[in-house]
C-alpha cells in the first residue's frame, strides 16, 4: 500500500458542487430577512465539516443556531451574518459555490 496516496483530513477527496440562494424558510421571520439555502449532493464528509464549521461561528452569534438541515426543504441553511465565513471555509476546503438569487 502507497502511503503517499492518503488524503489530508482538511482536503476533500472530490470537488461538490454546492448550489446557494437567499430564501425565509422561518414563518416568524416573513417579510423581515432571509437566510442562505445550500443545496448539493449528499456527501457524509461534507455534512460533517458543515455541521463542525456552523458549531465553532455560533458561538456569539446574532441568533442562537447560524444554520442547519431544514428537512422539510432538503437543504441546509446558513445565516447571512455567518455566511461569508461559511463560504470561505468550503471554499478552503475545495468546494464550489454556485450563487443563484443572492
Amino acid at each position: 500500500m502507497n502511503s503517499s496516496t492518503t488524503h489530508s483530513p482538511t482536503q476533500p477527496t472530490h470537488t461538490i458542487i454546492i448550489q446557494v440562494d437567499r430564501f425565509q424558510p422561518f414563518k416568524s421571520r416573513l417579510g423581515l430577512d432571509e437566510v442562505m439555502r445550500l443545496q448539493f449532493d449528499y456527501d457524509p464528509a461534507l455534512v460533517s465539516r458543515l455541521k463542525a464549521i456552523l458549531s465553532v461561528y455560533a458561538v456569539g452569534g446574532e441568533h442562537q443556531t447560524i444554520g442547519g438541515w431544514l428537512a422539510k426543504h432538503r437543504c441546509w441553511f446558513v445565516e447571512v451574518s455567518a455566511w461569508e465565513v461559511v463560504k470561505l471555509e468550503l471554499l478552503c476546503l475545495g468546494h464550489r459555490i454556485i450563487k443563484g438569487n443572492t
